[in-house]
């Protein structure tokens, strides 16, 4: 049961991800159709900010990319104190 409600919320993610308004608002013509989402089983990075780590709708729609597509999440720490202490490493290592 739980196999039909991911795949429910998985086919209204795609719906959102790949519908026009995420291509600028325009309404495409024939002539210039969007392209069709990925294949089952392409790979695909995903980068998201480390505020955004914790957030439980992220979880969710990474969880249900993860179980259709090969996932790679990327996290970007630049901005964050994490991101500061890393940077004050590197620089330390180069001295």
């Amino acid at each position: 049961d739980s196999i039909a409600v991911n795949r429910r919320e998985r086919a209204r993610l795609f719906a959102r991800l790949f519908s026009d308004h995420m291509n600028g608002g325009r309404s495409t013509s024939s002539s210039e159709k969007m392209k069709p989402p990925p294949n089952r089983g392409a790979n695909i990075v995903v980068t998201i900010r480390y505020t955004d780590v914790k957030c439980k709708k992220i979880h969710k729609i990474l969880f249900l990319l993860g179980t259709y597509y090969n996932l790679f999440v990327l996290v970007d720490i630049s901005g964050s104190s994490c991101g500061d202490k890393i940077e004050r490493k590197k620089n330390y290592a180069y001295e």
